[in-house]
């Protein structure tokens, strides 16, 4: 790409400053593809785990701050 930049007249600077600008848009777009996008999976998997969790009320004896065992399942 500098050497492109060069032939059309453009200061070598310029053509520098293209460059690291180029390289910076290729790092951001790899660092969201493959570095955030694992986080994102992950965070996903755990609010569907939780979301699909199976949820079991029990009653509860507030005076003895105990379970009370139940003859039924729930």
């Amino acid at each position: 790409m500098m050497v492109i930049l060069q032939s059309i007249g453009m200061k070598p600077y310029l053509s520098e400053i293209f460059d690291i600008v180029g390289w910076v848009f290729v790092w951001q777009a790899t660092d969201q593809y493959f570095l955030e996008r694992y986080d994102l999976k992950m965070n996903d998997r755990y609010w569907n785990a939780l979301t699909n969790a199976k949820i079991h009320f029990v009653p509860f004896d507030h005076q003895e701050n105990r379970i009370v065992k139940s003859s039924k399942s729930l």
